[in-house]
């Protein structure tokens, strides 16, 4: 299963992506494309998962619901949340833009 990150930064039309795909669940699905927005991902998924602080059952989450989409015969996965990248109120806190993108903290 290939999983595709969208990361897209705050503003730039990620909340009209992720309505367009949650809309579109259907079609998607009949391709074998599973969507996880924000309903999905700030539910606790993804949780101190790339925190240097992450323990194993933080990573064993996402294994645990990628397996399941990979059984349910999903081919591609596409994650979409820009809080994947950091929060705007963390941006303000530390003067820059994200930070905190690619080093492994959400900063």
């Amino acid at each position: 299963m290939d999983v595709t990150l969208h990361l897209g930064a705050h503003r730039t039309a990620s909340t009209s992506f992720q309505r367009y795909a949650a809309a579109h669940s259907e079609p998607l699905a009949a391709q074998r494309i599973a969507v996880w927005g924000p309903k999905r991902t700030r539910t606790g998924l993804l949780h101190n998962v790339v925190s240097r602080d992450a323990r194993p059952r933080d990573r064993g989450r996402v294994r645990l619901a990628c397996a399941s989409e990979a059984a349910s015969a999903t081919r591609t996965l596409v994650i979409s949340d820009e809080n994947m990248i950091g929060t705007p109120r963390a941006n303000l806190r530390a003067c820059a833009l994200y930070p905190a993108a690619g080093c492994g903290s959400r900063g």
